[in-house]
């Protein structure tokens, strides 16, 4: 086909020829659209994984103070003893939170929705 011959049967299939230039445009902007849309997601996840990480940072308990009564009056009575124990339990601010966000780390962002 001559390069006179493509010129006419463009002008004559105006429509046709439209929306192929439509398509491939549509096409590029689709592609364009997706590779923006997975930044977004991944900006996204790494924001959330920051907050998560700034909100469950978990609290000690003080240790709890005992005091032991004293012994029956005797001729010797020892005194008082104070003694501390220490219990390391920690406590999570943010459970309901935390297990929400354990259970949705294995499934991908579009079935969070």
């Amino acid at each position: 086909m001559k390069k006179v011959e493509m010129l006419y049967w463009i002008a004559a299939n105006k429509l046709l020829t439209f929306l192929g230039v439509a398509l491939f445009a549509f096409f590029v902007a689709t592609i364009a659209l997706a590779v923006e849309n997975n930044d977004n997601a991944a900006a996204l996840q790494s924001c959330k994984d920051r907050l998560y990480a700034a909100t469950t940072t978990p609290t000690t308990v003080p240790p709890a103070e005992t005091t032991q009564a004293p012994a029956p009056a005797t001729t010797l009575t020892p005194e008082a003893t104070t003694t501390t124990t220490e219990e390391p339990t920690t406590t999570n601010e943010n459970t309901a939170a935390g297990r929400k966000r354990r259970s949705a780390e294995g499934k991908s962002w579009r079935q969070m929705g």
